[in-house]
């Protein structure tokens, strides 16, 4: 569980207080812990102040376990003086029960007042219902004469259980462009097979089949097959009407090199995904 601190953020009205310094009224009272009387709200007997509240901390799916209102208000000299917080939910008032009697003095008194539910209907709090709340300040009664009470924090705690993680879905396969999850630079897929070729290490066109003639099984260049059954065997009168023979076991168009000219031997072809 943590503690969210759901501030004032707007003056709703009515806002009967004097600020000091002279300002937006909810700029006064939304700090946490209170700056005594540098930023204050004189207040009036039977008047109020109500507040907008910035739910926007809370992340959403949170469980609202229960809202405290946190006020902080200074004693007076003149006299004792009462006051009570609460909400306006359907412009219909829900205060604190009971009120903050403060005696004759010249200290900040601070309270906390737990609202467990939604004082409407009973139900959870929510952050959408909590947005549609409103935050109030009452001065019930306060004695005659100067200094007159001052308020110096007036905020919102939010107990929230917030809602679990959601790891971002990952791909986890092998296959070129499917998995992200690899080192490689941006666009790289984790696999080291080429995007055309079959678990080999040669040019694209070649494939690793065991299949008979028409499969190319060597690490020859595209388009010639090294398969040892050749498509037919010719008889002895046959060979001696060829014109051609070939002498070497080197085909003309094989480099002698065991890296064929189309095969990158970079570990890192510049057409190809590493």
């Amino acid at each position: 569980m943590q503690t969210v601190k759901v501030l004032p953020f707007t003056d709703a009205g009515p806002n009967d207080y004097a600020p000091t310094p002279s300002q937006a009224h909810y700029l006064n009272v939304r700090q946490d812990p209170h700056d005594g009387d540098t930023t204050i709200l004189t207040t009036q007997g039977g008047m109020r102040e109500v507040f907008g509240l910035d739910v926007s901390g809370i992340p959403d799916g949170s469980r609202i376990v229960k809202v405290t209102i946190r006020s902080a208000q200074k004693q007076s000299t003149a006299g004792p003086n009462t006051y009570r917080v609460g909400f306006v939910i359907g412009a219909t008032d829900y205060f604190v029960i009971p009120s903050h009697a403060l005696g004759s003095g010249s200290q900040y008194i601070g309270f906390d007042d737990d609202v467990l539910v939604d004082p409407s209907d009973g139900e959870a709090w929510t952050k959408d219902r909590l947005s549609r709340s409103f935050l109030v300040h009452e001065q019930v009664s306060q004695a005659q004469g100067l200094p007159r009470p001052r308020l110096t924090e007036c905020i919102v705690l939010a107990l929230i259980i917030p809602p679990p993680d959601r790891p971002r879905a990952r791909a986890q396969t092998g296959s070129p462009n499917a998995d992200v999850a690899s080192g490689s630079p941006g666009g790289r897929a984790a696999s080291r097979a080429p995007a055309a070729a079959a678990s080999s290490r040669a040019p694209r066109a070649t494939a690793r089949s065991s299949s008979p003639a028409g499969a190319t099984t060597s690490t020859s260049p595209t388009g010639r097959f090294s398969s040892r059954a050749p498509a037919a065997v010719p008889t002895a009168a046959e060979i001696a009407r060829l014109r051609a023979r070939v002498s070497s076991t080197a085909p003309r168009a094989v480099t002698s090199s065991p890296a064929p000219t189309a095969t990158v031997s970079s570990p890192t072809p510049s057409a190809e995904e590493a």
